[in-house]
Order: structure tokens, then C-alpha cells, then sequence
């Protein structure tokens, strides 16, 4: 199920009915590329996962062995794991400058009524050289942006479900290129419908175009 918009406030007063109705886990999750990503790292990094949902991401890294993780989300959704509660988009984290080696954010800023908050914490707590990985909405695909010339909407949001925030290029730019550099990028699986029958193709350049999902890997300069 998709859940709607809701205010902070109303995240705060509906622990039960979000926890029913979380998603288990983001694609780049599910297809454990997020995993493939961090397994590269020694598993002695210090580790700080934003808005961690259900814990299933923190479950596998901690199954492959990497222990120092921190867990952070605006309420404990998961299921006996130790969360760290914090309004993401309003709050400061309560962690010291260049603490950590990896921080992720999968699937949450779109959530996130404050994001430009979260890219300047990260910075602050991330060590230079550490990497920061985002999985967000493809809203800068082809797809995407015919969807946008027809409808004024871009791939990923809508009135139905809970994403608000997004980056034009230029504003990614101006917010994230002066403190990161980007590292590497991955789509997921994009296809195109003909006569009623989704057509992919496993193709990075297709993905780029009609993926509707994207992970960017960055770096603290």
C-alpha cells in the first residue's frame, strides 16, 4: 500500500499504521546493490543509516558482519533494533563532525519536507573521504520529462503518495557539488509499453532514460 502525505506531526501520531504499511525495502535494497556496494568497504567502518525503515538494510550489513552501525529514523519501525529518533527534516544529528565513513539515505529524502537540513549534516558528520549513498526518484529521465511536458508531474510524485521533495539539476548542483563529487551512478531497470506489454531492456543508457529509480554514490571533497 502507498501511504499518503502526511505533516511531521501526523507521522509522529500514526506509528502503527506507517509500520503496517512501510515498504520493506527500497529496489536497490531488494536487489541488494546497496549491499554489492558497501561489502567493497572494510566491515570495521563506522556506518549511519537515515530514516532505516523496517531495518532490513541494517539486518544484512550487520549478517555480513559490519557491527558499527548507527540507526536513525523519525520513529522505530523495525523489529528489536536500537533506532535513533530524529525529525530529519527539522533536527540536527546528535553526532560530532567527521565520525562516520559511510552514511546512507535510501529512499528518504523525497520524503523529507526540509532535505537541504540533511545534505549539510551529512557533510558535518561525514569524514573526509567518506562516501554518501542516495537512492531517489529518476525525476531527470526522459520519461520523467515527458511526463512533465504533458502533466506538469514529474516520475515519482503524485497526489497519492508521501514524496514532496526533489532537485532540479541546477539546484543539485548549487546544494551537493560543492561539498560532494559524484562517485558512480546506477538506474533501475527502465521499459516502455507497446500494445499493453512492458518492453525492458537491460541497458544502462535505457535505464537512465526510462528507469524510475536512481542510486548515486558520492564522495566528501
Amino acid at each position: 500500500m502507498t501511504l499518503p502525505y502526511y505533516s511531521n506531526e501526523e507521522i509522529k501520531s500514526k506509528k502503527k499504521e506507517i509500520g503496517t504499511n512501510l515498504g520493506n525495502a527500497n529496489y536497490f535494497t531488494r536487489i541488494c546493490k546497496v549491499q554489492e556496494l558497501i561489502k567493497k568497504e572494510n566491515n570495521d567502518i563506522r556506518i549511519l543509516e537515515l530514516g532505516c525503515g523496517r531495518g532490513k538494510l541494517s539486518r544484512d550489513l550487520m549478517n555480513e558482519g559490519y557491527k558499527n552501525l548507527t540507526l536513525v529514523d523519525i520513529d522505530n519501525y523495525t523489529e528489536g533494533l536500537e533506532v535513533n529518533l530524529k525529525d530529519l527534516s527539522f533536527e540536527k544529528l546528535d553526532y560530532s563532525n567527521n565520525e562516520f565513513d559511510l552514511v546512507l539515505a535510501i529512499a528518504i529524502i523525497e520524503h523529507l519536507e526540509n532535505p537541504f537540513l540533511l545534505y549539510r549534516e551529512v557533510y558535518r558528520v561525514l569524514k573526509p573521504g567518506g562516501k554518501f549513498i542516495i537512492a531517489i526518484p529518476n525525476v531527470l529521465s526522459f520519461k520523467s520529462r515527458i511526463n512533465f511536458l504533458l502533466s506538469g508531474n514529474v516520475t515519482g510524485f503524485n497526489k497519492h503518495n508521501n514524496h514532496i521533495s526533489f532537485f532540479s539539476r541546477d539546484v543539485f548542483d548549487k546544494v551537493i557539488k560543492n561539498k560532494f563529487k559524484v562517485v558512480d551512478r546506477y538506474y533501475s531497470k527502465g521499459f516502455i509499453n507497446i500494445l499493453g506489454k512492458k518492453i525492458r531492456f537491460d541497458n544502462g543508457i535505457f535505464n537512465k532514460n526510462f528507469g524510475t529509480k536512481e542510486l548515486i554514490i558520492f564522495e566528501k571533497i
